[in-house]
């Protein structure tokens, strides 16, 4: 599904490192770009991209809008780090998709990134840290898929699953 996607600079090269990205010659103007990948930067909005951060130092200075990119999930099973995928996630979740995806089906690895991009967004009383480990936020998705399954109701409200949360992050901490 494509998505904006706004990425610091420094998660972006990140990003770029990790994957590998190579940077080759562009046929048409000889010029360094990196290969095709779904966070590419062409060199002139690269370097207004730099310009931008020296000349202004605020919230927004280093962020960049990947317009109608998405998150691929080829990208998210060859990154290592969990803070760059715990990044992705959030970025890549719309509360809409809430209705589309059953993020709690255990049975679906996929829908554990779902899963991330949900928490990370949720209304928490204790925020989860960007560099919270995996094997923790698996060990909060598991508790709540199960909890979701035993319990009778058949509905549940995103205030509901945010107070679930809420409970069983306390509970593992």
């Amino acid at each position: 599904m494509s998505r904006n996607i706004v990425l610091s600079f420094d998660e972006w090269t990140e990003i770029r490192k990790e994957l590998g990205i190579k940077r080759v010659r562009c046929k048409h103007t000889n010029e360094l770009e990196d290969e095709h990948w779904n966070f590419k930067i062409y060199p002139y909005p690269l370097k207004e991209w730099k310009k931008r951060m020296r000349a202004y130092k605020g919230e927004w200075a280093d962020k960049y809008c990947f317009e109608r990119t998405g998150v691929y999930r080829e990208t998210l099973n060859k990154l290592k780090s969990q803070h760059l995928i715990n990044r992705l996630c959030q970025q890549e979740w719309r509360e809409w998709d809430f209705n589309n995806f059953g993020i709690f089906e255990i049975e679906q690895e996929y829908n554990f990134y779902h899963f991330l991009g949900w928490i990370y967004n949720a209304r928490l009383k204790e925020e989860l840290d960007i560099y919270t480990p995996r094997e923790k936020l698996y060990r909060i998705w598991q508790i709540m898929s199960k909890t979701i399954r035993l319990k009778s109701e058949k509905k549940w409200f995103n205030w509901d699953l945010e107070k679930l949360a809420d409970e069983v992050i306390m509970s593992i901490c």
